[in-house]
């Protein structure tokens, strides 16, 4: 990096473009979905207990895998749709005694520790907040894989849009919210401003009312604790980007179910949540356990990554970032590695024979899926024939592979359909 990565046109953002640049208008889009998220679930938040929006934003999981299928063109398997189904019955579970009771799911914990009654209709905003979410994090893969986008610029600059998001978002305040949210009309905008700047450094705006003076809680002030919060979610974001671009985007959402039950256990801490400190029942702490192993289920199975290498060779059709970095028949290297399905990689090692015995035993247990193995099948194909394998230990590049050699014994119906492909 150097003092480019600072400016709009720093050419290292893209390493697929010609000249190393990225277009700003996609790094719009790319906060655009993340502002819309944020504002559809933060103006509910201070009227829904935090386990209940843990649980909630299990939803991203969904939205995430519906639209990757269309948008993205993935294929998932049945432990996939296995795992997605139990976080959402983890949700469900969490809920349990509220749905049955009919109450507790309109009541809420606010500032000064005094139990609120709110609307329902807070809940339905939040839930149609999380499909923006899902939209975002397609579009983040889409970008970072396709573009190879740099994580760090991504980051960077996709911030400085998200900040235009939101001015361009502000006159939402406007509109008239659910009770019990006060009504901002346009009029009193700058005073809405006034007082929450005066709230945010630790003064409250009208001392006579109950509310403001949690403003002036002991521990610090708002402004010392959004510091905190700075540092850690800047720290999720790039974490969260990195496993976007190496993983995927459903699978770095499924992670996030862990950080979730972690928040809802951490809500229960006052040194963290003062007043609005609620311990978490039974029922959700069985679908906090849920969550977890929906998590577990959906990773039983690997993802297939093959539509990347269609959706690489359509950009390249089209002339798109990609067409620069070479055609066909470049080494695997060449390709750039977000582009290497992981599980379809293949290592030459000393003895080929045991490595190629490895991943035919990896091969051969997903020849159950049928399309996937087909599809997989012909990649590899079409990196043998272009002389694309890579000896990782030795370093040796375009060697070609001769399916009758004594190497290549054992393989099977794999060498031969690998052949007749070729």
């Amino acid at each position: 990096y150097d003092y480019s990565f600072f400016l709009p046109g720093a050419r290292f953002a893209s390493k697929r473009s010609a000249d190393g640049t990225y277009p700003q208008w996609r790094l719009g889009l790319f906060s655009f979905w993340d502002e819309v998220n944020a504002v559809f679930t933060s103006l509910p938040g201070p009227y829904i207990n935090l386990t209940m929006q843990s649980i909630l934003t299990n939803l991203n999981v969904v939205w995430t895998v519906v639209i990757s299928i269309f948008y993205l063109k993935a294929t998932y398997f049945q432990a996939h749709y296995a795992g997605c189904i139990i976080i959402i019955l983890s949700g469900l579970v969490a809920v349990t005694v509220e749905l049955q009771s009919g109450t507790g799911l309109n009541s809420y914990i606010s500032a000064t520790g005094v139990s609120e009654t709110t609307s329902p209709l807070w809940y339905i905003i939040f839930i149609l907040g999380t499909i923006p979410a899902g939209i975002s994090n397609c579009y983040k893969e889409k970008v970072l894989k396709t573009d190879d986008l740099d994580i760090m610029y991504a980051v960077l600059w996709s911030g400085y849009w998200q900040i235009i998001w939101g001015f361009v978002m502000f006159p939402i305040n406007w509109i008239r919210m659910p009770d019990p949210a006060v009504y901002n009309a346009p009029g009193d905008t700058w005073k809405y401003v006034q007082n929450t700047w005066t709230c945010f450094n630790g003064v409250a705006p009208d001392p006579t009312n109950t509310q403001d003076l949690a403003c002036e809680s002991a521990g610090g002030s708002a402004a010392v604790w959004f510091m905190v919060y700075l540092v850690f979610n800047v720290a999720f974001n790039v974490l969260m980007l990195w496993l976007t671009k190496k993983m995927s985007a459903t699978w770095a959402t499924i992670g996030t179910v862990l950080c979730l039950d972690l928040t809802s256990l951490f809500s229960m801490s006052k040194l963290l949540m003062g007043d609005e400190a609620t311990p978490v029942t039974l029922e959700q702490y069985f679908g906090l356990f849920l969550a977890g192993v929906g998590m577990w289920v959906y990773n039983l199975e690997d993802e297939d990554e093959t539509h990347w290498e269609a959706m690489r060779r359509e950009q390249e059709s089209r002339g798109g970032a990609g067409a620069e970095t070479g055609a066909a028949g470049d080494d695997v290297e060449g390709q750039g590695e977000s582009f290497v399905p992981r599980n379809t990689d293949v290592s030459f090692a000393s003895d080929r024979t045991s490595s190629f015995g490895m991943w035919t035993k990896r091969a051969a247990s997903t020849s159950r899926r049928s399309t996937s193995s087909r599809s997989q099948s012909f990649t590899h194909a079409r990196r043998f024939s272009h002389g694309n394998a890579v000896q990782k230990g030795g370093g040796v590049k375009g060697r070609r592979v001769d399916f009758n050699s004594p190497d290549m014994m054992g393989v099977g119906d794999h060498s031969s359909r690998w052949s007749s492909a070729a």
